[in-house]
């Protein structure tokens, strides 16, 4: 007969279940269970995330220091307002983004190829609504997003571009997608 330990013989032997939640990390390789569930967010809360236009997701790890501590980049975009992605719907398609349904949202991550392709376009698309209407409000809070987003990659393609040079890193920004390029 397999041996026992005191401990395992005891293990299962109650009926309740359990619950476990992620917890903070302990280290990189696995993920740290905790009893304690997480902090919920209050209704109010959640309703004013819901009626956001946009949602910015930032996370540590950007790449200038400040005081010896790392920065926060944009992470992750998520535009709800289905009044800009009704609008810029036809110049994502262009640079070969589908979006299925407005009501969905459009979810999108680093390294933002697409909505960097389209930057320019969308730009000139909010001039083309009248100041104070609701598509223009709604794409200007949408430009000034983008124009944060890409302010660091803008300015390493000025210095790039000044020393007509371009890295392998960068050389996305330069062609759209699908384009064969021979060098």
């Amino acid at each position: 007969a397999p041996q026992i330990d005191v401990e395992e013989k005891d293990r299962g032997s109650n009926a309740p279940v359990r619950t476990f939640y992620e917890g903070p990390p302990r280290c990189k390789c696995c993920i740290n269970w905790v009893e304690k569930p997480p902090a919920q967010i209050p209704e109010a809360t959640r309703e004013r995330y819901d009626q956001a236009a946009i949602r910015v997701y930032r996370r540590k790890g950007g790449e200038k220091l400040y005081g010896g501590v790392l920065g926060q980049r944009i992470d992750e975009i998520e535009i709800q307002s289905p009044v800009i992605i009704k609008a810029i719907q036809p110049l994502l398609a262009k640079v070969g983004m589908q979006i299925h349904s407005e009501r969905q949202g459009l979810h999108m991550s680093r390294p933002f190829k697409q909505l960097y392709s389209a930057h320019s376009k969308i730009l000139g698309l909010v001039q083309q609504y009248e100041p104070g209407s609701v598509e223009r409000t709604h794409l200007d809070i949408l430009s000034q997003t983008l124009d944060e987003l890409f302010a660091d990659l803008s300015e390493k393609l000025t210095h790039l571009n000044a020393e007509k040079r371009i890295t392998c890193v960068h050389l996305w920004t330069l062609f759209p997608k699908g384009i064969i390029v021979y060098f």
